[in-house]
């Protein structure tokens, strides 16, 4: 986590990497998140590790993709990606709409 400009907002450090078990691994600061290739993914998961706080930002990296094939990879990162992008232009878009959020709303804005 890091603080950005004069008006101090936070900027949660995320990122997305593999493991030799077939993990998605997702981090935000210093939690992290498996994702067995097995299971569907969770929304209510996501963004409970996002940590999500009204003002909020996040910076996304993407990390070695351990033993997960590059195009599940790459789908995964793209998925958080999106959510992440809509999340960061709707903080500065209108920062006062950001507290009406949900996991719903972030899966609905990456579909469309």
């Amino acid at each position: 986590m890091r603080f950005e400009g004069d008006c101090g907002r936070m900027i949660r450090l995320a990122k997305i990497s593999g493991n030799a078990k077939k993990q998605l691994i997702f981090s935000v600061d210093e939690k992290n998140k498996a994702f067995s290739l097995e299971q569907d993914v969770n929304a209510q998961e996501i963004f409970e590790l996002l940590q999500f706080e009204k003002g909020t930002k996040y910076q996304l990296a993407k990390g070695d993709s351990g033993a997960i094939a590059d195009r599940t990879f790459d789908a995964f990162y793209d998925l958080i990606d999106g959510i992440i992008k809509q999340i960061n232009s709707l903080v500065d878009e209108d920062p006062i709409s950001v507290s009406k959020l949900s996991s719903d709303s972030i899966l609905q804005a990456k579909e469309s």
